[in-house]
């Protein structure tokens, strides 16, 4: 089915590859949905296997097209010179979570990468460097976007830019919304000095890239740690203490992801109680 699904991706994609990036909205994959299964990710480090660009995103769908959820690590390395579209990324349309890092490396010029449900990269697998331990990594990515719209939450670890001149729209973006602990993204080797979107249009004054689609969700407020928006009077309320990557409603069960443990929808700090058969009463 693996073999299959690449395939079909590669074909597609050789229609593709000539158009720049960014010239239409980005299209969700032709794939199931796997709502209930992690798919597995790698190691830190350990990149997408293929020798070139076009067997490197075919492994991609194969392998986490419809993907919910990413257990592990994410590595994606390309190779320079090949033109790409927006859709050249969608096997990760519907990608929520990462339970360890993100890295994007050796991406081409005029290339858009848009994760737009990507809610929280968790930090549970990291790169090492100097400045502590690293959950999203960015690398010589020269002339295009990085849209990541749903990112509230980087749990464990920071962010670095390095070598990314010609794509510096990150700097409009509110790190420490994003980021836990205090931290601060590191983009002193990225080559990158000013942005070249404006965000005004954006009612948080932040933003991924140009468009509405793009603009940044601020969930962080003060007293709180996530925060949401009344829909009655558009006050700031707080989310529950269990959530993670914040929340639409002040409860357990109106969390965007868990902060320990999902039971069955609700946050929770620990299992609940084993349920042991009764064969005479016929339930647990």
């Amino acid at each position: 089915m693996g073999e299959l699904l690449a395939a079909r991706w590669l074909l597609s994609a050789s229609l593709t590859f000539a158009l720049l990036s960014g010239s239409r909205a980005l299209t969700p994959p032709n794939c199931p949905v796997i709502k209930d299964t992690p798919c597995l990710g790698d190691s830190t480090n350990v990149f997408i296997k293929g020798t070139t660009t076009a067997e490197v995103l075919g492994q991609l769908y194969s392998r986490f097209c419809g993907c919910t959820y990413i257990t592990g690590s994410l590595s994606i390395q390309l190779s320079l010179g090949t033109a790409l579209t927006e859709d050249s990324f969608n096997s990760l349309y519907y990608l929520k979570e990462i339970s360890g890092s993100l890295q994007f490396n050796t991406i081409p010029s005029m290339s858009t990468i848009t994760l737009p449900n990507l809610r929280i990269i968790r930090g549970q697998d990291t790169f090492a460097s100097s400045g502590g331990p690293v959950s999203l990594l960015i690398q010589s990515f020269t002339n295009g976007f990085l849209n990541l719209p749903s990112l509230t939450e980087i749990s464990n670890g920071g962010a670095v830019f390095v070598s990314t001149s010609g794509t510096c729209d990150f700097l409009n973006v509110l790190w420490t919304d994003i980021l836990s602990n205090g931290l601060l993204p590191d983009y002193s080797n990225s080559g990158c000095s000013s942005p070249s979107t404006d965000c005004s249009s954006c009612s948080s004054g932040h933003c991924w890239s140009s468009g509405s689609l793009y603009c940044q969700n601020l969930t962080k407020c003060q007293g709180c740690g996530r925060c949401f928006k009344s829909s009655g009077d558009g006050s700031d309320q707080c989310c529950s203490d269990l959530c993670a990557a914040g929340c639409y409603g002040s409860t357990n069960t109106q969390c965007y992801a868990c902060s320990t443990l999902n039971n069955n929808g609700s946050c929770v700090t620990q299992c609940p109680p084993a349920l042991v058969y009764d064969p005479v009463l016929f339930k647990l």
